[in-house]
C-alpha cells in the first residue's frame, strides 16, 4: 500500500504544478506577449483554451481522486493536529478553483474578456492551495 501512496502522492503534486503552472504560463507569459504581439489568431487562441480547458478538467479529476485517497489515508495522523482544519480549509479553496475553471468554461462572447481576469484569480487561489498544502505538510513531520 505504500507504493500506491506514493504513487497518489506525485500524481497529486505532478497535477497541482502542471495546473497552476500551466495557468501561470498561460496568463503571464503568453497573454502578456500576445497583448504586445497584436494578439493571437483567432483559431489559435480557441484552440489553446479549448486545450488548456480540457487539460484543467483532467487535472481537476487527478487532484480530486489522489486527494481525496491520501485524506484517508492520513486521517488518523491527524488526529490531535490541526491536519484536518488546514485539510478543510485547502478543500474549500480547491472547490474555489474549480467554480473559477467553471467561469473560464462558461464564458462566452462579452464574457470571454473576464478570462484572464479569472485566471489570475485561479493562480493566487492555486497559491493559496500550495502554501496550505506547505503547511500541512510540516503538520505530518
Amino acid at each position: 500500500m505504500d507504493i500506491l501512496f506514493n504513487i497518489s502522492v506525485f500524481l497529486h503534486v505532478f497535477a497541482a504544478v502542471i495546473l497552476v503552472g500551466g495557468a501561470f504560463f498561460f496568463r503571464i507569459i503568453l497573454h502578456k506577449y500576445a497583448q504586445r504581439a497584436g494578439g493571437l489568431s483567432g483559431e489559435l487562441n480557441a484552440t489553446l483554451q479549448k486545450r488548456w480547458i480540457h487539460l484543467s478538467w483532467n487535472l481537476i479529476v487527478i487532484l480530486t481522486i489522489t486527494g481525496f485517497f491520501q485524506f484517508f489515508q492520513r486521517a488518523d495522523a491527524w488526529k490531535g493536529t490541526a491536519g484536518h482544519m488546514i485539510f478543510g480549509i485547502k478543500f474549500l479553496v480547491f472547490l474555489g478553483v474549480i467554480a473559477v475553471l467553471t467561469m473560464i468554461t462558461v464564458s462566452k462572447g462579452e464574457k470571454a474578456s473576464r478570462r484572464p481576469h479569472l485566471m489570475m484569480v485561479s493562480i493566487g487561489l492555486g497559491t493559496i492551495i500550495i502554501g496550505l498544502s506547505t503547511w500541512l505538510a510540516r503538520v505530518l513531520v
